[in-house]
């Protein structure tokens, strides 16, 4: 199952290449707070502070020549044009796959103005971060492994410790790995033995 499916998708405004450009034609608009269409809109999208002569609440809309984005929008206000810019971000990505996909399998959003790039994460490690990530690159694929994290020294059984190197286990006297008979282990002995395990630590250098 998947654990998130989130976006590498930051938007754009107007100002840089991908904000499109506005169209050589202005339309009139009416503002939200009661103004109406107007004629008379300049030929080209007016600067931020620009001077202007249309009744305060007047709307111009620039239509955008990239289709992806929203329309340049400017207002004017007491004598003074709020040039809005265009917004160019994408729309959301697809919902991830329910299993992990498929190294090398096609990928993307089905949507022409949708991003190209998307994450998602698969399964958890013992300290809740995510065992493997599938992330969505130039229409296919790719699924990494990451290391999880091993669980903290304390809490684990004798066994458990005994296989740690960065782990120490405490006894009330000597303790012998052997005594525990570890699956995996072979018989085996030790110079003393016989203390009582009470736990395990994270061994100091």
């Amino acid at each position: 199952m998947a654990l998130s499916g989130i976006a590498a998708c930051g938007g754009s405004t107007s100002g840089d290449s991908s904000g499109g450009s506005a169209g050589a034609g202005a339309t009139g608009g009416s503002s939200g707070s009661g103004g109406s269409a107007q004629a008379g809109c300049p030929s080209s999208f007016p600067s931020n502070g620009a001077s202007c002569s249309l009744p305060s609440g007047s709307w111009c809309a620039y239509p955008n020549q990239n289709p992806c984005c929203t329309d340049f929008m400017a207002q004017c206000l007491d004598g003074q044009w709020m040039a809005t810019p265009a917004s160019c971000n994408p729309p959301p990505p697809p919902p991830c796959p329910s299993e992990v996909p498929e190294p090398g399998s096609a990928c993307g959003s089905s949507d022409a103005c949708g991003s190209g790039q998307q994450y998602c994460g698969y399964e958890q490690c013992a300290d809740g971060s995510t065992r493997l990530e599938a992330q969505c690159v130039y229409g296919a694929w790719t699924v990494s492994e990451p290391k999880c994290a091993p669980p903290p020294c304390e809490g684990l059984s004798a066994c458990q410790c005994f296989d740690r190197a960065d782990c120490k286990a405490l006894s009330d006297s000597c303790i012998c790995p052997c005594d525990y008979e570890c699956a995996g282990k072979p018989p085996c002995s030790c110079a003393c033995g016989g203390g009582e395990y009470l736990g395990c630590a994270t061994a100091t250098p």
